[in-house]
């Protein structure tokens, strides 16, 4: 299911949280996030076997990045859930 990241990870501006580059990830993550399976921290896995974001230090710009869109994510599940959208 997190493959639906890969148009957003691919362009290399992703880690930048410009606001185009956050629409793009709001854009992925709608395809994803009502999925009963859909667990953030795993979607955050997905983009550290993608980038190969274990092999950079931890204040690196992209693991940052993929910190804070996990986080995103984890809200938008969270406010779907609470309020049965």
């Amino acid at each position: 299911m997190y493959e639906a990241m890969e148009d957003f990870i691919a362009v290399p501006t992703w880690h930048t949280r410009h606001p185009e580059d956050e629409r793009r990830f709001f854009a992925a993550l709608n395809r994803i996030v009502d999925d009963e399976d859909f667990n953030a921290d795993q979607m955050g896995e997905f983009f550290a076997q993608r980038l190969g974001l274990d092999n950079l230090p931890e204040d690196h710009s992209f693991n940052v990045a993929s910190e804070h869109y996990v986080a995103a994510a984890w809200a938008v599940r969270r406010f779907l859930q609470e309020t049965g959208r």
